[in-house]
C-alpha cells in the first residue's frame, strides 16, 4: 500500500535519482536540483523528511541550518565518505543522519523508515500538546502563548487588540437531552463558524468545554461587534429543535492602560460574562 509520507530529495545526480526512486517507491517523493526551489517548496508544505546530497558542500549545510531553525523536519545527508569533518558539519547544521554511497538497500530504507515514523509520531504528539482534539482550535496553554506574543507585537503601534469570550450557554441542556454526540457535533460546527468569521489577524482557542476565546488585532471596533453578532446569529441556526436553540453569549474587551496582559483581558471578559449570566437568570432562560 502506498503511504502518504512526503520526502523531498535535493540531488543533481541522475543515477541517484533513479536508484532512490526505486528504493523509496512506497513514499511520495519530490526531487529538486536547486536549493532555492527546494526552499520555496518547503515554505509551502513541510515534508516528513529531507534528503540532501553532500555534494552541495557548505551551501547544503547552510541550507539545512536555515530550514531546521524554522521548521521541525529531519534532514539526512547522502555522502561519498564518512569523513569526520563532514559529519561534524552535518550535525552542526541541524542534520540528524547520513547514508553512504553506494547505497545499501536495507540500510537506506530502514533509516528512512525510522526517521519518517518518528517524525509522524512527533507531529501527532505536538498536535495533542497544542490543539484541542475536537475543534482543532488552540488549547488553553497554546492560546495564552500566542496571545501574549500578539499583545507584545502590538505594544508600541496604534492597532487596537480585542479579546472575544464566547459562552456556549445551551450546550449542557443539549447534551442532557440529545446526548454528547449531538453536543460534540455542535461544538465542532460552532468552532468552524468562529474560524470562518475571525480567520484574519486572530488567535482562537477553546478554554473549556463550552468556553471559546479569540484575540484579534483590528482597527475597526464596530466591525468586530458585527463579527461577534454574526457568529452568534449563525450559531443559532445550528439548533437541533426549536425547543433547544443554540444560545451563545459573548463579550468583547479591548486592551487599555488598565488592561495590559492576557490575564487582565480574560478576567475582565469573565466578569462581563458573569453579568450576562445574571441578567439571563433574571429573564429565566
Amino acid at each position: 500500500m502506498k503511504v502518504t509520507t512526503h520526502i523531498f530529495i535535493i540531488n543533481k545526480n541522475d543515477l541517484d535519482k533513479k536508484l532512490l526512486e526505486k528504493l523509496l517507491h512506497s513514499y511520495n517523493i519530490a526531487f529538486f536540483e536547486e536549493l532555492a526551489r527546494a526552499k520555496q517548496a518547503i515554505e509551502k508544505a513541510v515534508p516528513t523528511l529531507i534528503l540532501i546530497d553532500g555534494g552541495y558542500g557548505d551551501e547544503g549545510f547552510a541550507f539545512c541550518k536555515s530550514i531546521t531553525q524554522n521548521v521541525s523536519v529531519p534532514v539526512m545527508f547522502l555522502f561519498d565518505t564518512a569523513e569526520r569533518t563532514l559529519i561534524t558539519k552535518m550535525f552542526g547544521s541541524g542534520g540528524c543522519d547520513y547514508v553512504l554511497r553506494p547505497f545499501n538497500q536495507i540500510e537506506l530504507t530502514s533509516r528512512v523508515y525510522i526517521h519518517t515514523s518518528y517524525a509522524s509520531i512527533k507531529k501527532e504528539l505536538e498536535d495533542f500538546a497544542y490543539y484541542d482534539p475536537m475543534t482543532r482550535l488552540y488549547n488553553r496553554r497554546t492560546f495564552f502563548k500566542h496571545a501574549h506574543k500578539l499583545l507584545h507585537a502590538h505594544q508600541r503601534d496604534q492597532v487596537p487588540v480585542h479579546l472575544f469570550l464566547f459562552h456556549f450557554h445551551s450546550l449542557h441542556k443539549i447534551n442532557e437531552t440529545f446526548g454528547y454526540f449531538s453536543g460534540d457535533r455542535l461544538i465542532e460546527e460552532f468552532a468552524g463558524i468562529i474560524k470562518s468569521v475571525l480567520k484574519e489577524r486572530s488567535i482562537i482557542g477553546r478554554l473549556t468545554g463550552n468556553i471559546f476565546v479569540a484575540m484579534v488585532s483590528h482597527k475597526n471596533g464596530k466591525e468586530l461587534s458585527e463579527y461577534a453578532s454574526r457568529i452568534s446569529r449563525r450559531a443559532s441556526e445550528l439548533s437541533i429543535e426549536k425547543e433547544f436553540p443554540v444560545v451563545i453569549e459573548y463579550v468583547i474587551v479591548e486592551r487599555s492602560k488598565r488592561l495590559q496582559s492576557v490575564d487582565d483581558l480574560l478576567l475582565e471578559a469573565t466578569k462581563k460574562l458573569e453579568q450576562c449570566e445574571i441578567a439571563r437568570t433574571k429573564r429565566n432562560y
